[in-house]
């Protein structure tokens, strides 16, 4: 019993004995005759089919007779190898062997062709990101393309409405030129109408040099409230009316003055003076 139970121990699970080469030989061609289902059926389907002839023609149940096969390959190799350091020829020297290099050779186009359509698997695959790459790169010039032209329509935008401003604040900037070119031709003429009036008076003052001396003091009176009327009306701008000027006199009455001072008429020749000066400044 001991001794069974250490031989048992030692065999490959599933299988009842170990198989001899002549059984070996049996499984290698019939792998070989049945080639066209090892390259078209699943390797399961394919090892199931050679489980079953094990126990249909050998007697015996294989648990797994597609590693049997691989056993095979490579005492195939290693003989090959052993023969080629001895001899320098790589033949194999028995029917098993022989088998086994056919089976090897089948095996090796499978994989070839297994190997050529994953290949084209791969090519089809990256074939198929290329072109997921070419769209997404298509996408993404497009969409910068777009951002692009916003950006450009934006500054577009942005310059039509900075030239509106322009031409608005151009437009208000030469109306106050014309508003302050208007008033300036207002002041200007109401400074030639006062300059007139101051002149006017002056010949008056002058001309009355010869009145008795009693009226030089309603003469001086006079003469300083059409001062303050003239500087007054020209400080703001606005005619002064007959009516509300304290100097003014009745139309069916004439002006009668006294001889003014030589300090009035020096005071009018001052303000005329001041005048031109002004007005020159003004031109």
């Amino acid at each position: 019993m001991p001794v069974n139970n250490h031989v048992t121990a030692f065999r490959p699970h599933g299988d009842s004995t170990k198989i001899p080469d002549n059984e070996k030989l049996s499984l290698c061609q019939f792998a070989i005759a049945h080639a066209e289902e090892y390259r078209t059926k699943r390797k399961c389907d394919f090892n199931d089919m050679l489980g079953e002839f094990c126990r249909r023609e050998l007697g015996r149940h294989v648990s797994r007779p597609g590693d049997v096969l691989v056993r095979v390959v490579k005492q195939v190799e290693q003989r090959e190898k052993y023969l080629l350091k001895s001899i320098g020829v790589a033949i194999p020297d028995s029917d098993l062997l022989q088998a086994g290099a056919s089976w090897r050779n089948i095996v090796k186009d499978v994989e070839k062709i297994e190997e050529a359509w994953q290949d084209e698997v791969n090519k089809k695959r990256r074939a198929n990101d290329e072109s997921a790459n070419e769209r997404l790169k298509r996408q993404n010039t497009n969409d910068e393309l777009s951002r692009l032209a916003q950006t450009m329509l934006r500054s577009e935008e942005l310059k039509v409405q900075r030239q509106q401003v322009e031409l608005d604040s151009a437009r208000t900037q030469r109306i106050q030129e014309a508003s302050l070119e208007e008033r300036m031709g207002t002041l200007e003429s109401r400074i030639d109408e006062k300059l007139v009036q101051m002149g006017e008076m002056m010949e008056k003052t002058l001309s009355s040099v010869e009145t008795p001396a009693a009226a030089k003091t309603d003469t001086s009176r006079a003469s300083s409230a059409c001062l303050v009327c003239f500087s007054a009306s020209l400080n703001s701008c606005k005619p002064v009316s007959t009516a509300q000027s304290p100097c003014s006199s009745d139309a069916d009455e004439p002006i009668r003055l006294a001889p003014a001072s030589s300090l009035h008429v020096w005071k009018l020749k001052q303000m005329e003076h001041d005048l031109k000066l002004k007005k020159r400044q003004i031109d």
